[in-house]
């Protein structure tokens, strides 16, 4: 019985199971979507086209019959002949645009989990704004993927979604073909310290600096040093300024804040200097607050 499909009616004549094929005829002309087919194409069981096709109908039919297919069949007339095609399902397109979609968002000292974030589950009580800016932004960079805009920059308390909202747009954009870096920065900073006479070092702050879209996670909470500030972020800050490439961020520090961090750091104290990493913030973003209660134990 394994070749049935391939020899329907040769089987059953070869068996001498005439009735049993008449039967059979008739359940599969009795299907919604055979009647559907042999309807909308003016095929009657008595006709050569559907004679000469029983044997893609019945191979329609008993796919038919399966649940959770990957590729779902559909007949096809053409010229005459009774067509069998395969076509992936929504869950397989669904699949591949997920597996798509994986391979352009990258993700530096941060948990994968964070690739399952969706716009969609963003719980908007309280912080809609956040959402809509977020929305906004991502639907503009998708329509208008070689162009500049600003990033949002997100601050608030610890816990309230921002790296979540970022996780979010990054899928968003991801799934439309644009390539995303996810860093969280004070793991970035211990790495380049353990890093320095390394070669890598060069090649990291490389790969981080020219991403397509960059998101800085939790600026502000790192260690910070002069080295760092002048050295790491004004050089990567610097060339997407003047590349004009969507950055992002999230802290805990509203851009006031974040501007007195970046004077006193621990082995230097110079406020001309961070007032020049904050007007390349400030060009690159534009600040949101996000509040509300921490639900960083729902994520």
């Amino acid at each position: 019985m394994e070749n049935l499909s391939l020899n329907f009616k040769e089987y059953f004549i070869s068996h001498k199971l005439k009735d049993q094929y008449k039967q059979l005829v008739q359940q599969m002309c009795n299907d919604t979507e055979v009647q559907k087919f042999l309807k909308e194409n003016k095929i009657t069981p008595e006709s050569a086209s559907f004679k000469n096709g029983i044997n893609k109908i019945y191979e329609f039919y008993q796919s038919r019959q399966k649940n959770d297919q990957a590729y779902l069949p559909k007949l096809n007339f053409y010229q005459g002949q009774i067509e069998l095609n395969y076509y992936p399902s929504a869950i397989t397109l669904k699949n591949q645009r997920d597996q798509k979609s994986a391979k352009l968002f990258h993700l530096l000292y941060l948990p994968k989990r964070l690739k399952t974030a969706r716009l969609d589950d963003f719980d908007q009580l309280g912080r809609k704004n956040a959402y809509l800016n977020a929305l906004k932004f991502s639907n503009w960079l998708i329509a208008n993927p070689h162009k500049f805009i600003q990033g949002p920059y997100f601050f608030g308390k610890f816990g309230v979604g921002k790296t979540y909202l970022l996780a979010a747009i990054a899928h968003e954009l991801t799934i439309h073909n644009i390539e995303t870096l996810f860093v969280h920065i004070p793991t970035l900073v211990i790495e380049l310290k353990n890093s320095i006479g390394d070669n890598s070092l060069a090649s990291l702050i490389s790969k981080i600096r020219m991403s397509p879209v960059l998101i800085l996670d939790d600026l502000g909470a790192e260690n910070l040093t002069a080295w760092v500030r002048d050295d790491i972020f004004n050089t990567i800050l610097q060339y997407r300024m003047d590349a004009k490439l969507p950055t992002l961020f999230s802290s805990n520090y509203s851009f006031a804040e974040l501007e007195k961090h970046l004077s006193e750091v621990r082995d230097d104290y110079d406020r001309v200097k961070a007032r020049r990493i904050m007007e390349r913030i400030r060009f690159l973003s534009f600040e949101t607050e996000i509040s509300g209660k921490n639900y960083r134990e729902n994520y």
